[in-house]
């Protein structure tokens, strides 16, 4: 029996070292969070302009779920990720850039003042003082709502903002096509690359903030025939650009095999239709003539 009893002492401290090991390995995978998908729920508030009030609950909501990866201290476990914190500066791109385009709307004179300094907290919304400078613009853009409740600030009419805001919005995937294009020409083809895999999820954050901002502007009326239907069709096409969730970002050599397909050109394909898609809203909002698809990825 004592044979025993010293095969079992020492199997158990075997397991809890075991344990130890694993336990951050563990902690790191599981703190991986993203979205499943567009939030379909978003201003749930009141506010005087849904867009501003849902800007504000996606911040507000992405770091109270999830947590803020780059704030992390260097021990914690979402400092380690890669996808994650690609995610939501993807996130921070499209928020920032949007209060930068309402801010130069807002005032005939001069750009807003407190969605200009929203805009610049959220575009160096990066390390350990991230959080400080979202919450400090989330009450930048407070303000600014607070003030349009009121009616103290001038403002473009809802139509006028929202052709403006599909505008932007068509410009950011114009912008992540080509940065996925220059990937798939001359990215690494390492099996794995940090570089890629950031490149890779903040398209994908940039997506997720664009469906979100969009989906806050259904209310919005315009008498265009076909308006619902286009807008039907940007929502869908945003939802599916956002659905690859790889484990491992592929960009294969031109002509050669990958047991994972392509997954650097299979989102530049639903970022290309996607921005179709806002094209042809863009189109029928503001009377402007739509510039096409984007030509698909050539590998070289």
């Amino acid at each position: 029996m004592t044979g025993f009893w010293r095969i079992l002492k020492w199997a158990t401290l075997g397991v809890a070292i075991a344990a130890l090991l694993l336990a951050y390995p563990v902690s790191i995978a599981v703190s991986h969070r993203l979205p499943s998908g567009i939030p379909s729920d978003l201003p749930e508030g009141v506010w005087a302009d849904t867009r501003i009030g849902a800007a504000i609950e996606l911040l507000e909501t992405e770091m109270d779920d999830r947590g803020w990866a780059s704030a992390r201290h260097s021990w914690h476990p979402q400092a380690r990720l890669t996808a994650m914190p690609a995610f939501q500066s993807g996130l921070t791109d499209v928020v920032s850039e949007f209060a930068r385009r309402r801010a130069e709307l807002a005032n005939a004179s001069r750009p807003d003042r407190d969605l200009m300094l929203a805009s610049g907290l959220l575009a160096q919304a990066i390390s350990e003082e991230a959080e400080s400078r979202i919450r400090a613009a989330i009450e930048a853009m407070r303000r600014f709502d607070g003030l349009k409740a009121r009616a103290v600030l001038s403002d473009l009419s809802r139509d006028d903002l929202f052709a403006q805001e599909i505008s932007l919005y068509s410009d950011l995937l114009n912008s992540s096509a080509e940065d996925l294009a220059r990937m798939s020409r001359t990215g690494s083809r390492a099996p794995v690359s940090p570089a890629r895999t950031e490149i890779y999820f903040r398209v994908l954050g940039r997506i997720y903030a664009i469906g979100a901002l969009l989906k806050a502007s259904e209310a919005i009326s315009i008498t265009e025939p076909g308006y619902r239907s286009a807008f039907a069709a940007a929502q869908t096409a945003l939802s599916q650009a956002l659905k690859p969730r790889p484990l491992i970002v592929s960009n294969p050599a031109p002509g050669t095999f990958s047991l994972g397909g392509d997954d650097v050109v299979v989102l530049a394909f639903l970022v290309g239709q996607t921005h179709t898609q806002l094209e042809a809203l863009n189109t029928l909002i503001a009377g402007t003539p739509s510039s096409g698809s984007l030509p698909l990825v050539q590998k070289s």
